[in-house]
């Protein structure tokens, strides 16, 4: 049996890739090997750091860039909330109108200026009476009858969401004087949501259409001025008692202490006998 011829490899044949075969090599050097010879082989490259202005504020934006808008954001929102709170008109309370008239803006705001002549209640202390109004048109089903029969058209989707505002304030009890249509007025007093005139007013007025209420004709500042004519001469004027359920007061001290102010407004309202009005 022949044994098998061993692969040997001689010297000559042998390729080594040693220092040996390259110490000899005295070409040109690239500028990496010729920096790494000067610097030594533990050099590390780092960046240059840029102290500018502009350096640094570009490396605070890539680092922070989420952080930065969305401080922004918020910050926004704080200055306009703020601003509109600050800018928004303050008023020294509110009335509300309900019944089958539509005041439009025009004349509620001349109704508004009206009232704060014949009131002069100032209870923000700014120098000045303001009053908001509240006006919902609502027509009762007897009402719709007369409207048909006259041949107008009825919005019913329109009266109910009046309704369902004039039900909401009630429920809130902001606005503590009142200007209704005599069913939405009976509605309230016999859920006992009014003041009587006697805790309002320390007496009864002559001519009180009942222990509740009492007719805007009878009024005076209604044939002395023009805005009250605005509303139909049988509409009820009367007092929201006190509620601090589901309310926009912050306390039953705070209701409490708007409610008097109120009365102090009915009562000018109702018993008042001197101004000047509008001349109309």
């Amino acid at each position: 049996m022949k044994k098998k011829k061993e692969n040997i490899i001689d010297d000559s044949e042998r390729k080594t890739q040693d220092m040996s075969a390259v110490r000899d090599y005295d070409g040109e050097k690239s500028n990496s090997a010729k920096f790494v010879e000067y610097i030594g082989d533990d050099y590390k490259d780092e960046p240059a750091v840029d102290n500018s202005i502009e350096g640094r504020a570009a490396n605070i934006w890539y680092h922070y860039k989420w952080h930065i808008i969305i401080s922004l954001f918020f910050a926004a929102v704080l200055f306009v909330g703020i601003s509109q709170i600050a800018t928004r008109e303050r008023y020294d309370f509110s009335v509300m109108y309900s019944g089958p008239t539509v005041i439009a803006d025009e004349n509620a705001e001349s109704l508004a200026d009206a009232l704060s002549d014949v009131i002069k209640n100032d209870v923000n202390g700014d120098g000045k009476t303001k009053v908001k109004i509240y006006s919902f048109a609502y027509w009762s089903e007897a009402q719709i009858e007369e409207r048909k029969k006259a041949g107008l058209n009825v919005d019913y989707s329109a009266n109910r969401d009046a309704k369902t505002n004039f039900d909401n304030m009630i429920f809130t009890g902001e606005c503590g004087i009142m200007f209704l249509d005599y069913d939405l007025f009976a509605a309230v007093r016999d859920s006992g949501g009014l003041v009587t005139l006697e805790d309002a007013l320390g007496y009864k007025p002559e001519g009180a259409l009942d222990e509740y209420g009492i007719r805007l004709s009878d009024i005076k500042a209604y044939n002395v001025y023009s805005a009250f004519r605005l509303m139909p001469s049988d509409t009820v004027v009367c007092l929201r008692g006190v509620s601090t359920v589901g309310g926009v007061f912050s306390s039953k001290k705070k209701a409490e202490e708007l409610f008097e102010e109120s009365k102090k407004s009915f009562a000018a309202l109702v018993g008042a006998q001197n101004f000047e009005g509008d001349g109309e």
